[in-house]
């Protein structure tokens, strides 16, 4: 994403000037750090507003994330129930007002999901993690895993 643009974005949500965003793009183009970090570390925005922007823009590509690093913010996980959260192969990371970030393997439940956060008046943001990483944070967050039918 053309960091310009995401500058532009994070301003839509907190009040960057010109000069705060032409700042950051020279400290970007010597250290080599995404725009939002830079943002962040200055103090003129928080994460929470970073992962708002990003969810706003118009068409960008799921991105994969690494759990391990990121993190699972117990907090979000109470807006999936556990059964859809299996389901889905799917785990809640973050949540910011309305916005909630949820980690899937593929993005084959991303309807279901959808429909789920609208219905409750919320906006989805999805990333992708490995099939390993959502196993791990289910079995590590979820409640136990939905009882099998033995035929």
């Amino acid at each position: 994403m053309n960091a310009r643009r995401i500058g532009q974005l994070i301003r839509s949500v907190v009040p960057l000037t010109d000069h705060d965003i032409e700042e950051i793009l020279q400290e970007q183009t010597l250290s080599h750090r995404p725009f939002g970090q830079i943002a962040v570390a200055w103090g003129l925005c928080t994460p929470a507003h970073v992962w708002q922007a990003w969810a706003r823009q118009p068409d960008h590509p799921t991105p994969h994330v690494n759990l391990d690093r990121l993190g699972i913010d117990a907090q979000a996980l109470r807006f999936l129930p556990s059964d859809l959260a299996y389901q889905c192969s799917a785990i809640p990371v973050r949540v910011f007002e309305k916005l909630v970030i949820v980690a899937v393997k593929d993005l084959t439940c991303s309807p279901i999901l959808q429909q789920h956060f609208q219905s409750a008046g919320l906006e989805l943001a999805l990333v992708l993690a490995s099939s390993e990483q959502i196993d791990q944070a289910l079995s590590r967050y979820g409640p136990s895993a939905p009882a099998k039918e033995v035929a």
